[in-house]
């Protein structure tokens, strides 16, 4: 009981894995940091534990000589776990549509967005596309502030 009240009173400004209900879907914000590893773990966790499931995945910052070949590998794990949609946000995550698409997910399943200043397309796209209980993940690297998408999504609602 005591821990209980003590853990109310924690606040935190980390965006990581805050989960919110909009009117027509579950929106998991993990918005403060990405890596290859990450998202690879997170699809998995989707694919074995959510019914059906979209993900916008941005940039992946600070890989080095390793950044095209490991957004690539991240498409094709996209494609692997069955997402409905994909969204890019971000000139790399580009690589991770080619990818996807290169695997045989549909075109028409993919929404990119490689204007980080303009995360309202990314919004529209993905209130247009997604379908009624749905879950979508966010998730990218803090500099590109994917957050700004997540605000334009949610709802009053948080749990």
């Amino acid at each position: 009981l005591e821990i209980e009240k003590a853990t109310e009173n924690i606040h935190t400004d980390i965006l990581r894995q805050k989960h919110y209900i909009s009117s027509d879907f579950e929106i998991i914000d993990d918005t403060y940091s990405s890596s290859p590893e990450a998202v690879i773990a997170e699809l998995s966790w989707l694919k074995k534990c959510k019914g059906t499931f979209s993900v916008l995945l941005g940039d992946m910052l600070e890989l080095g000589d390793m950044t095209r070949d490991e957004h690539r590998r991240i498409g094709r794990f996209v494609f692997e776990s069955g997402a409905r949609n994909l969204f890019t946000f971000g000139k790399l995550s580009s690589d991770i549509a080619l990818s996807a698409m290169e695997c045989g997910m549909p075109r028409d399943r993919i929404f990119i967005n490689e204007d980080i200043s303009n995360p309202t397309l990314s919004a529209d796209a993905i209130k247009e596309n997604t379908i009624k209980g749905e879950t979508v993940l966010i998730k990218a690297s803090h500099s590109i502030h994917s957050e700004r998408i997540v605000d334009l999504l949610k709802g009053q609602e948080k749990c």
